[in-house]
């Protein structure tokens, strides 16, 4: 082979490889983004909770 044609090869695994490398970089970024999106459900719920608490013992002190 030419080094043309070597050195095209080397440049188009190099392209591949941070091709690869930004996909799974996306990749985590996305399921980070899913967790923190489930813990901030979590704690909406949480919160949902302790307001359904706090009625509650409003509406016993009241009766």
């Amino acid at each position: 082979m030419s080094i043309e044609t070597d050195s095209y090869l080397l440049l188009v695994a190099l392209v591949r490889n941070i091709i690869i490398h930004l996909n799974i970089t996306v990749m985590a970024k996305e399921q980070n983004a899913v967790k923190n999106d489930k813990k901030k459900a979590e704690k909406t719920l949480k919160e949902k909770r302790a307001e359904k608490k706090t009625k509650k013992a409003t509406k016993s002190k009241s009766e």
